[in-house]
């Protein structure tokens, strides 16, 4: 009996002195000089260092909230500027804030052809567009007529007018025909057949007129002529009635518009 409890006590001591020199060791840097950080205070670091971090998130994310404030401002006076600009042309032209125009019993001045507003920037018709044909309407009787010289750049093959700006020319044309029915028209289908190449050194006649009024479109014809009666191009199409919605937001953004409509 008292070999086994002198072997047991030899393992215990054994283990203690094990348990002290592993302590000890902790206690030690790398290569056993000088002791090292307690591990508690290293996690008490870390954990400081998060909170440092958070507070330069919550005073970057301050800066970030100044500068949405400052656009939000900015937006704001922008905003309150336009509808201040939409209310001084409803009082200008007449047309009460707090009602919708019924465009579809809308009317234009048949007189008025031409986009005299600060738009301007129809490809065919704008004279604000640089790119654009600038093409300037008329009344003859009941057609619809205007006359253009093509520009050298809109040239398919060398000397002759591109197809696609002589289509542009009947369909801005054709669907115009609609201020002589009081309409304000968007193209549905466009035919055209093209009899003979258009120079573009020489001036060119493009006219449309209605040829059938039916519920909630028209249906019109046109052509491109030489100035001798020399039919280029001529075509047939449908043109519906613009939509409600298209009208309101184009008179909302430009108010200049209001001119052109009279309920």
């Amino acid at each position: 009996m008292r070999p086994t409890l002198k072997r047991d006590r030899t393992i215990r001591a054994g283990i203690r002195q094990r348990v002290r020199r592993r302590q000890q060791g902790r206690n030690r840097q790398p290569g056993g000089v000088g002791p090292v950080e307690d591990p508690c205070h290293q996690l008490v670091q870390r954990e400081h260092a998060k909170v440092g971090n958070l507070h330069d998130r919550h005073r970057d994310g301050g800066r970030l909230e100044e500068l949405d404030d400052r656009r939000g401002e900015a937006f704001r006076e922008c905003r309150f500027e336009q509808l201040r600009q939409r209310l001084r042309a409803s009082v200008q032209y007449g047309w009460p804030p707090n009602r919708l125009i019924n465009w579809s019993q809308a009317v234009q001045d048949p007189d008025k052809l031409n986009d005299e507003t600060t738009y301007q920037r129809c490809f065919a018709c704008g004279h604000r567009n640089e790119s654009g044909l600038k093409l300037t309407f008329r009344r003859d009787g009941e057609r619809i007529v205007a006359d253009y010289t093509p520009a050298e750049r809109y040239q398919g093959f060398p000397g002759v007018l591109h197809g696609g700006i002589l289509a542009t020319m009947l369909d801005e044309t054709m669907g115009r025909t609609g201020a002589l029915r009081q309409e304000w028209l968007i193209t549905g289908k466009l035919d055209i057949r093209y009899r003979r190449p258009a120079p573009i050194d020489q001036p060119l006649r493009v006219w449309g007129e209605i040829a059938r009024e039916r519920n909630g479109a028209i249906d019109a014809v046109g052509a491109v002529e030489l100035m001798d009666g020399t039919v280029l191009a001529e075509a047939r199409g449908m043109f519906l009635r613009l939509p409600d919605s298209l009208t309101t937001a184009t008179v909302g953004q430009y108010p200049e518009f209001i001119n052109y409509w009279r309920t």
